[in-house]
């Protein structure tokens, strides 16, 4: 280990608090911290490392080079940084070529001196290039008192290496009994070159540490989020009282941090320490010091999140892993997509806790975002956003007004349509409310404010349009957003009052299934969607599309011409779906006319499919000879007035097979027999080799209309039919029970996940079945399990639960250590 020299005392010496903030926060100062610069970059300061060696070192030189990039990849988000020099960095010249490396030793802060066997060759000053070199720097601390330290590491060496020394290496020999009898720098010995490496990272990993601490000491708690700080309008800071980051007594989290800083100086310099080194801790520190506020590493969020009991933490440390808890939130807005536990740190009572999102709500970027999305997402309304009373009292009398304020300060940091005005509109309607009277008056409020963006000035002028009954600005600025229910929800509310050209946008995109079937459904009763829009939708594979659709032309005989005249023009690439033209005619044409269709049609099954319809009980003796016979009536016929066409012959078949099954499918006087008409229809189309959609809707609707109790071996030969797949989408139905243990037994994730989700999922399973769950290989079974453990546990069950979760031996995950987090200590509006 490093030996400590008399002149390098106190690498993280006695550390103390030197100023108190506001509600128990404390913060440290070592009382010596290595040389440091700042470099001619903004915000950022430079350790620069002289590496000393002769030319037996090569391999150990370049991982030292390597050390650069992995020390910067650490600290380098904290405004610090080190760079390696070296003899490499010279380049030919006149003069003596010590010359030209002699000022980097001059210029660095910390020298590294590596020796092997050799010494060097002479420099004509000195015996070697070398012994110049940590000459030189010797006598430059020695005049300063601190620059630069020294750190000597020396090569574990055989012991016939030692008996047969040699010129050069008694010279190291010697030069190393020097270093122990004056005690003149650190030193160490390695075994390899990663050895040696991992030394000198810690050496000056501990360094960057020590000058994030003195900087903390000197500017204040860098990385702390207050009001002041978070506020970009003209809030008056003593609005907004001090938020507390946490329940920790500031002794016990400074008397950590010490003995974390402590063991740090024991691994470096061979003294004793009652700890062990934390080097979770030391990052933790490192991180929430720094200057970018950049968020934690997932993997050791999680490690800490493990030992939280017992962790005290100084405000810089809580504010960086909230930021990163929020920053997991703003990035991934689906709770089942999150990494980062930490909601546990926002003790308090509830106005506490939602106070403290509102802070970091103040942020741009994925913190902000997280912030917001959790204040929408948790219900929460915390009185400093929107105390009514104070919003009409003080902006009455022109004085500063904190919630105005505020929410000026959270649209600035997200402009125009986001999480802030789809938070701001969370309870808003068109109606009268007392909740859309209070949220009105507060976008007058800060409407008046010269601070605000213009983006979010023009969102919010919308949003007052749509108040009052015009809402086309508002949708068009919201485009085909998804994720902004509160805005959507006004818009929507007000439908009548939509323009036919936004209509047809909504009807026409992909983006928002919810507002495309709320404005499909409008214009078809309004009778305002154009030709093109209808066309478009005749067209989709979309079951609640298509349901919208069928009940408008099953009111009007005109729509259901209309509808059957659009599919005649069918789109590049399209069909028209599955018995679709067979309704539609229906809805549209007359009994005898339809008879008489039927009787010369001989390419189509969709005047007959359509008489099924109009006479089910007439047709039904016919639909069950069809499926009894293979349609041998059909088939004859066709032969004798198409020929020998028997491709087209099986196909029509097989269509009018289909439709019978439909009719009997729908017949709510079902006989046994025909449940058994429509299983083997099902069975024989799967045994030739494909499961069509509109198969699996008949064979459920009918169970569904039947009662039948399907098998569960049912479908135990037909997992590699092509359409199989399909299945998933039937688990919650009548089939499920059939169809989930043949998709669980298969080897492919992505076959199996659903069925093992839809198995979780049941009433019966037990809770150690769930809770086993918890370690499955599938994501969503993981998800599925958490939020059944969520919705079946009591707290102190779950909690018992998240405790020994990453505990038990084998493979765990971050997603589900979070959502229980979540569900356990996330503010709502309720409290937990």
């Amino acid at each position: 280990m490093i030996m400590q020299h008399r002149l390098a005392y106190g690498l993280f010496g006695p550390v103390h608090p030197i100023a108190r903030r506001p509600r128990s926060n404390y913060w440290i100062e070592p009382q010596f911290v290595g040389g440091w610069r700042r470099a001619d970059m903004s915000n950022v300061n430079e350790l620069r490392v002289f590496i000393a060696s002769p030319g037996d070192l090569a391999e150990e030189r370049a991982e030292l080079r390597d050390i650069e990039r992995r020390v910067n990849s650490l600290f380098g988000a904290t405004g610090q940084r080190v760079r390696v020099t070296g003899w490499e960095e010279t380049l030919p010249a006149f003069g003596r070529p010590q010359g030209q490396i002699n000022p980097m030793v001059d210029d660095c802060d910390v020298f590294v001196g590596l020796l092997r066997r050799k010494w060097g060759s002479p420099t004509g000053i000195s015996d070697s290039g070398f012994s110049e070199e940590f000459e030189r720097a010797l006598d430059r601390r020695k005049r300063s008192g601190t620059l630069p330290e020294i750190a000597m590491y020396f090569a574990n060496l055989s012991q016939g290496e030692l008996d047969d020394a040699g010129p050069e290496l008694n010279r190291v020999l010697d030069f190393r009994r020097r270093l122990e009898t004056e005690r003149l720098a650190l030193y160490s010995t390695f075994t390899t070159p990663d050895n040696l490496a991992a030394q000198v990272a810690e050496l000056l990993s501990g360094h960057l540490l020590g000058i994030l601490l003195a900087r903390q000491a000197s500017e204040g708690p860098v990385g702390a989020i207050t009001a002041s700080e978070s506020m970009t309008t003209n809030a008056s800071t003593d609005q907004l009282e001090d938020i507390d980051e946490g329940e920790s007594s500031p002794d016990s989290a400074q008397k950590q941090l010490v003995e974390a800083l402590d063991a740090l100086r024991g691994a470096l310099t061979g003294s004793a320490s009652i700890t062990p080194l934390d080097n979770d801790r030391l990052e933790l520190a490192g991180v929430a010091l720094g200057r970018d506020k950049s968020p934690l590493r997932t993997h050791l969020v999680n490690r800490l999140y493990q030992r939280l009991d017992g962790l005290d933490l100084i405000g810089a440390e809580f504010h960086a892993w909230v930021r990163t808890l929020l920053t997991d939130v703003g990035e991934h807005p689906a709770v089942a997509d999150r990494v980062v536990p930490g909601w546990f740190l926002l003790a308090g009572n509830e106005a506490d806790r939602t106070d403290k999102l509102v802070q970091f709500a103040t942020e741009e970027g994925l913190v902000g975002r997280g912030a917001v999305m959790s204040l929408y997402r948790l219900g929460a309304r915390p009185t400093i956003l929107w105390n009514d009373a104070a919003i009409e009292a003080t902006v009455a009398q022109g004085q500063p007004n904190l919630a105005v304020d505020l929410w000026i300060a959270m649209l600035n940091a997200n402009p125009g349509h986001s999480e802030v005005t789809n938070y701001l509109l969370q309870d808003a309607t068109i109606d009268k409310s007392e909740a859309t009277e209070v949220v009105t008056k507060l976008i007058g409020r800060i409407l008046e404010s010269s601070d605000l963006n213009d983006d979010s000035r023009a969102f919010l002028d919308a949003t007052i349009q749509a108040f009052a009954g015009r809402p086309d600005d508002l949708a068009r600025r919201l485009g085909y957003s998804s994720d902004a229910p509160g805005p959507w929800r006004l818009i929507l509310g007000q439908i009548e009052n939509l323009g036919s050209t936004i209509l047809n946008g909504l009807a026409n995109q992909s983006y928002n299934r919810e507002v495309k079937l709320t404005v499909t459904e409008r214009g078809l009763t309004a009778g305002l969607l154009t030709d093109a829009t209808l066309k478009s939708l005749l067209f989709e594979r979309d079951e609640d599309i298509r349901g919208l659709l069928l009940a408008a032309s099953a009111k009007n005989a005109e729509v259901a011409t209309l509808f059957l005249a659009l599919t005649k023009d069918r789109p590049t690439g399209k069909s028209v779906p599955t018995g679709l033209e067979g309704r539609l005619l229906a809805d549209s044409t007359s009994l005898e006319v339809l008879e008489r269709l039927d009787a010369q049609s001989e390419y189509s099954n969709a005047p007959w499919e359509a008489l099924t319809y109009l006479t089910p009980a007439k047709l039904m003796p016919s639909a069950r000879r069809v499926l009894i016979e293979d349609a041998a009536e059909l088939r004859s016929s066709l032969r004798e007035r198409i020929g020998d066409e028997e491709n087209i012959i099986s196909y029509l078949a097989d269509d009018r097979k289909r439709i019978s099954a439909g009719l009997l499918s729908r017949n709510v006087d079902h006989m046994e027999t025909d449940v058994r008409l429509v299983l083997t229809w099902f069975k024989e189309n799967a045994l030739q080799g494909f499961i069509a959609d509109q198969d699996w809707h008949i064979l459920e609707n009918t169970i569904i209309t039947s009662g039948f109790n399907l098998p569960t071996d049912f479908f135990d030969a037909y997992e590699d039919v092509s359409g199989f797949s399909s299945a998933a989408k039937f688990l919650n139905g009548p089939l499920g029970p059939s169809i989930a243990p043949v998709l669980r037994r298969n080897e492919i994730a992505w076959f199996r996940e659903p069925a093992e989700v839809w198995y979780i999922t049941r009433k019966e399973r037990t809770n150690d079945e769930i809770e086993e769950a918890l370690y499955s290989d599938l994501p969503n079974v993981r998800i599925a399990a958490a939020q059944s453990m969520c919705d079946r546990l009591d707290r102190e069950t779950l909690k018992s639960v998240l405790e020994k979760y990453p505990t038990r031996q084998g493979q765990y995950w971050y997603n589900v250590s979070a959502i229980l987090d979540e569900h356990l200590y996330a503010p709502t509006r309720s409290g937990s």
